[in-house]
């Protein structure tokens, strides 16, 4: 960047005016902490009336992974699940040459936009709480489940399987 010859005393001038403002503007009573030199004002110490503090310890460890726990309470079922249609078993639906349609979750992500990719019908969709799936609804996603508003419970498919 270039400056041309009128601007650049200018910059000069704006430069040593910020450098004056500064110098003038800096509180007197301030000491450096080198200045061996201590004031002579005397300040007696308040008398504390309180008990003295006790450190607290911690209940646990926060930074400790977070372990799941069969004891852990899980989520209420219904009391009356609406009545589902019979399935005819897989054998039934091949020899008719009708395609089954199998859900599958691939993936979950959690936190606080939990969404999930699912495979349905040999396509893969990304759904998350309240899309359409497998005929109901999707009331909620764990680490490794989708919970269905109809009572059915979705498991996260293993890793290592490849259809």
């Amino acid at each position: 960047m270039t400056l041309a010859r009128t601007k650049r005393p200018l910059v000069v001038g704006a430069a040593i005016l910020c450098f004056a403002a500064a110098g003038v503007l800096t509180p007197s009573d301030v000491r450096s902490q080198l200045d061996g030199a201590r004031p002579e004002t005397h300040i007696e110490p308040a008398t504390l009336s309180s008990p003295p503090l006790v450190p607290v310890l911690p209940s646990g460890d926060a930074f400790a992974p977070r372990v799941a726990v069969d004891d852990d309470s899980r989520p209420a079922l219904p009391k009356m699940l609406p009545p589902s249609m019979p399935r005819l078993p897989a054998a039934a639906v091949a020899a008719r040459g009708v395609p089954m349609s199998v859900t599958r979750v691939l993936a979950i992500a959690t936190g606080s936009h939990p969404t999930a990719i699912v495979e349905d019908g040999g396509s893969e969709r990304l759904v998350t709480i309240g899309d359409p799936l497998d005929g109901s609804e999707i009331a909620a996603m764990q680490d490794d489940s989708i919970q269905l508003k109809n009572g059915r419970r979705l498991s996260l498919e293993p890793a290592g399987h490849a259809p």
